[in-house]
C-alpha cells in the first residue's frame, strides 16, 4: 500500500516505542508532514519513508533506555530517503535521540539537523552497525568520506518559521545519491532540477543569474565627481 500527501499532527504515543503517529512495516509513506506529535511520530520496520518532513515533534517520556522513545524517526529496517528531520526535541531526557535512530536498513539522502535533547545539546542521530548510511546531511560528521555524508548547515530558507526549503547555495543541492524512482519532492517539484538530486524533502529550483548590491558612501569621504574603485 501507499500513503501519499498526508499530514500527521497532534498525536501522542502510549506505553510502547512505536505508537506515536505512524507504524509502518511494509508499503510506502511519501510526501507527508509529521509535526506537533509526541513520542516517536514514525516507526519504520520494513517499509519505505520518502520525501517526508518531520519537524517540531517532541518526546516527553524519560526512559531507562534512551532510544526507546524518540522525538523523530525510529528506523529499524526498510528504507528512509530524501526526508528532512529537523527541529525536534526530546523534552523528557537529556540523553535521548531526538532526530533519527537507525538500527538497520537504508538511510540515504536525508537532512538531520538541529534536533536536541532536553538540555539543548544536539542529539540528532544514532546509527547501528546494521544500517547503510549514505549521502545524508547531518549535524556532525559520520562514516568514511566515500559514503558521501556531509556535516554542514543545510541553509534552510527560514527554519524558525518552519520553512525547510533550501536556499540557493545550500550544500544539499546536487549532492544526493541519484534515485530514479524519486521523481518529485514534497511540493511536487520534479527531481532533479539541475545536474543532480538534492538531499532532503525539497528540491531547490531557484536560479541565481544576477547579484544586485547597493553601496552607500559617506559624503565626508567622497565628494561629488570623485571616482571610486572597487575590487
Amino acid at each position: 500500500g501507499r500513503i501519499d500527501g498526508c499530514r500527521f499532527s497532534g498525536n501522542t504515543g502510549g506505553s510502547t516505542a512505536y505508537d506515536g503517529a505512524l507504524f509502518i512495516t511494509k508499503g510506502t509513506v511519501s510526501r507527508s508532514v509529521f509535526t506537533n506529535n509526541d513520542r516517536t511520530p514514525i516507526y519504520n520496520d520494513g517499509g519505505t519513508v520518502e520525501n517526508c518532513l518531520v519537524y517540531g515533534n517532541t518526546c516527553s517520556v524519560k526512559s531507562g533506555w534512551s532510544f526507546v522513545y524518540l522525538a523523530g524517526v525510529n528506523h529499524r529496517s526498510g528504507t528512509i530517503r530524501n526526508c528532512t528531520i529537523a527541529g525536534n526535541k526530546h523534552t523528557g531526557s537529556a540523553v535521548g535521540c531526538a532526530g533519527l535512530l537507525a538500527a538497520g536498513g537504508t538511510v540515504v539522502n536525508n537532512i538531520v539537523w538541529n534536533n536536541t535533547a532536553a538540555d539543548g545539546t544536539p542529539k540528532g542521530y544514532s546509527f547501528g552497525s546494521g544500517a547503510t548510511v549514505k549521502n545524508n546531511l547531518l549535524d556532525t560528521a559520520y562514516g568514511a568520506k566515500e559514503l558521501g555524508n556531509l556535516a554542514a548547515d543545510p541553509l534552510f530558507v527560514d527554519a524558525e518559521n518552519n520553512d525547510y526549503h533550501l536556499v540557493f547555495g545550500s550544500p544539499a543541492i546536487d549532492t544526493a545519491q541519484e534515485i530514479e524512482s524519486v521523481t518529485i519532492d514534497l511540493d511536487g517539484v520534479s527531481r532533479p532540477q539541475r545536474s543532480g538530486w538534492d538531499i532532503g524533502c525539497y528540491e531547490n529550483f531557484s536560479t541565481a543569474t544576477e547579484l544586485m548590491v547597493n553601496l552607500v558612501f559617506s559624503q565626508a569621504e567622497y565628494g561629488p565627481g570623485e571616482s571610486v574603485t572597487i575590487g
